[in-house]
């Protein structure tokens, strides 16, 4: 095997940068990190879960679920939103269920725009 067989370094390091890319996008699209204008511009507010369904989806074999909430802002009326996905973990303690009231941010421009806030930077 001669230098010319192996990948070179430049295309090595293209597919790590591609695979940590995408691996960010994918997190927001199933929910297992807060988009970052949440994270950076959402407002803070506590949420009031109404339903909750298993989407069928499943990410590193942990459940992927859906959810309407009736979100409560510290300034304002309350509205109704839908987390369309969220990953929950099979061995939590407290499963997130109809009733149970969580943290959650929301964007003041779309209130529509809601997710999780987890507490920990997601």
């Amino acid at each position: 095997m001669n230098g010319s067989d192996r990948p070179s370094i430049a295309a090595f390091v293209l597919l790590v940068m591609t695979w940590l890319a995408l691996a960010g996008c994918l997190g927001s699209f199933f929910g297992t990190s807060m988009p970052a204008n949440l994270r950076e511009h959402g407002v803070a507010a506590t949420a009031t879960i109404v339903d909750i369904w298993d989407t069928g989806w499943s990410v590193n074999d942990e459940p992927v679920v859906g959810m309407h909430v009736q979100v409560q802002p510290p300034d304002g009326a309350a509205f109704q939103a839908t987390i369309k996905r969220y990953v929950i973990s099979r061995i939590a303690a407290a499963q997130p269920r109809p009733g149970q009231v969580i943290a959650v941010r929301f964007d003041p421009a779309d209130p529509g725009i809601v997710a999780i806030d987890s507490g920990n930077g997601d």
